[in-house]
């Protein structure tokens, strides 16, 4: 599993395969969303809509739909709450070309920020506007995680 996480990566693009390695995992809907969404039977990295590119579609198991956007909160509370606006409009246009979808739900994956205060007044926001919080460890953190699941795993096998 690990060969799949391009470490190179940052920002953003780490943050889109650390979620795409939680939405492969065994009861995903419990790890990414705190089990606040049905069970995930499917889902596209980066697919297509008319005015942009879904970071993360997900098809649930009772026909509905999560549209996720992905932000670093390391490039600030601004570049993150402008998340909240293109998920929106995202969902939009998958519930425009997705007729069969049974309601969709819009989610904000972010990333810590430098500031606490910051993180909540991001949280209040995303609850306002009707999309799901999703707070994320930073790059930083998933990328020190993984190397001590790393460790573990070639002491175990030593």
């Amino acid at each position: 599993m690990f060969h799949v996480v391009d470490e190179s990566k940052t920002g953003e693009a780490y943050l889109s395969q650390v979620t795409r390695l939680l939405l492969t995992a065994e009861r995903a809907h419990e790890r990414l969303f705190d089990g606040v969404v049905p069970p995930v039977i499917h889902f596209e990295m980066e697919f297509p809509v008319p005015r942009g590119r879904v970071d993360a579609l997900v098809i649930h198991d009772d026909g509905s739909a999560t549209v996720c956007e992905i932000k670093d909160g390391t490039q600030g509370m601004q570049s993150v709450l402008a998340g909240i606006g293109q998920v929106i409009a995202y969902a939009v246009q998958v519930g425009m070309s997705r007729g069969v979808v049974n309601g969709i739900r819009k989610a904000l994956l972010f990333s810590r920020t430098p500031s606490i205060m910051d993180d909540i007044l991001i949280v209040e926001a995303c609850e306002a506007a009707g999309v799901l919080p999703v707070a994320m460890g930073s790059v930083r953190e998933h990328k020190e995680s993984l190397e001590k699941i790393r460790l573990a795993a070639t002491e175990n096998h030593a």
